[in-house]
């Protein structure tokens, strides 16, 4: 396995004014692996990334921050990746089909208001972006399952003794 991973985060106190409360954060990883997998009889059945490993994937946050407010968006992207490599049941090596889960892309954000030491209030919106989450099998990218929880929004408040 073999990758790099670059973060930066930078908030911009030396803006005039509100701006003065804002920053980002970021970060980027790119892997690349590879990987024998074995079946009982001990049969190389496939040589392929490792599960549940994105080959790139990055987060960006833009943020507002003072006493009362705070107010948070973030995006995600993340490739593809395999969630498992069938046939290492088989005895003898065959051509071997992969599940796995196609890539996203999901923006949230989240804001809070502080009345005082007490009491706060929150709203927050995740999957912005409608994104559906699809898995696929083999190399031809069959959808075997398709998720959609559409956008979700909460609503809080919290009131501290």
């Amino acid at each position: 396995m073999t990758g790099y991973e670059i973060s930066f985060q930078q908030p911009f106190s030396f803006l005039p004014g509100l701006l003065s409360h804002t920053g980002v954060l970021a970060n980027y990883t790119s892997v690349k692996s590879s990987i024998n997998y074995l079946n009982a009889a001990g049969v190389t059945v496939a040589t392929t990334d490792l599960t549940g490993l994105s080959r790139k994937a990055y987060n960006v946050t833009f943020y507002y921050e003072d006493d009362k407010f705070s107010a948070r968006v973030s995006a995600s992207h993340r490739d593809k990746y395999l969630t498992r490599v069938l046939g290492q049941e088989n005895t003898a090596a065959l051509p071997v089909p992969y599940d796995g889960t196609n890539e996203t892309f999901n923006v949230d954000a989240s804001f809070t208001y502080t009345l005082n030491d007490n009491l706060k209030f929150t709203l927050e919106g995740v999957n912005l972006t409608d994104e559906c989450q699809d898995q696929f099998n083999g190399e031809n990218n069959l959808v075997n399952f398709y998720h959609h929880t559409g956008r979700e929004y909460l609503a809080g408040v919290r009131y501290t003794f």
